[in-house]
């Protein structure tokens, strides 16, 4: 089943990467029980019958805010994820991200109530993408948090960066910084099968993500996302 489902998502995973946000997103890989493994192009097919669960995934956008009315042209950052079984296969499951090399470059760091310098909060990301959707909308989401799209932030509170979200708040009308329509579509459109979600078991998904935060949740695609109380 894990096999199975891990082949399902390298396929998805190519399907992004060949999307309309081919430009933003640059998909990686590693062969699973190479000795010394290198990163491949997603579009480059695994020589072995195992499918990969370790992920690298380069963001590139045409700016990027890094201090109030403080901007980076062609910023791009890289995340690494890995999905072993226990997590992918585990409706209940959490995961973050590791940024390359440990945190982002001097002077890079995104202006953003939601991200460090070593540490992106990744919120219900993996709890969405768990929902049937898969890990290309995982990736496409944390896309949205970076690129300060609204339904994928706190709108609430300052979390990690009080001075960030207040900008965001009060000088950017929380605008995104960028305009990528991400397609969430994606697992829909003609040329998938007929059930485009991911299913566990018996366990019957909606046909669209139904998201969850605290005690709260919504219903829509892209998913507008409501925080609840923090631990």
């Amino acid at each position: 089943m894990y096999e199975k489902r891990l082949k399902n998502e390298f396929d998805r995973l190519q399907k992004l990467q060949t999307s309309e946000v081919k430009d933003i997103v640059e998909i990686f890989y590693q062969e699973r029980n190479e000795r010394k493994p290198q990163w491949k192009s997603i579009m480059t097919n695994p020589k072995s019958p195992l499918y990969p669960n370790r992920f690298k995934v380069t963001y590139h956008f045409p700016i990027m805010y890094v201090g109030p009315d403080k901007i980076v042209k062609n910023w791009c950052c890289t995340i690494i994820f890995n999905v072993p079984e226990n997590i992918l296969m585990n409706m209940g499951s959490t995961m973050g991200v590791q940024i390359e090399n440990g945190s982002f470059k001097d002077g890079e760091v995104p202006f953003n109530h939601h991200v460090k310098k070593s540490y992106i909060c990744t919120g219900s990301a993996w709890t969405i993408a768990q929902q049937g959707n898969g890990i290309n909308y995982f990736v496409m989401l944390i896309g949205s948090l970076l690129n300060m799209d609204k339904f994928m932030l706190d709108t609430k509170s300052g979390h990690l960066n009080d001075d960030a979200y207040n900008y965001w708040i009060n000088k950017r009308n929380m605008k995104p910084i960028n305009k990528i329509n991400w397609p969430f579509d994606l697992n829909m459109r003609s040329n998938t099968k007929k059930s485009s979600l991911i299913r566990f078991g018996k366990q019957q998904l909606q046909s669209k993500p139904q998201i969850l935060f605290g005690q709260k949740k919504s219903v829509s695609s892209p998913p507008k996302i409501t925080f609840g109380k923090r631990n």
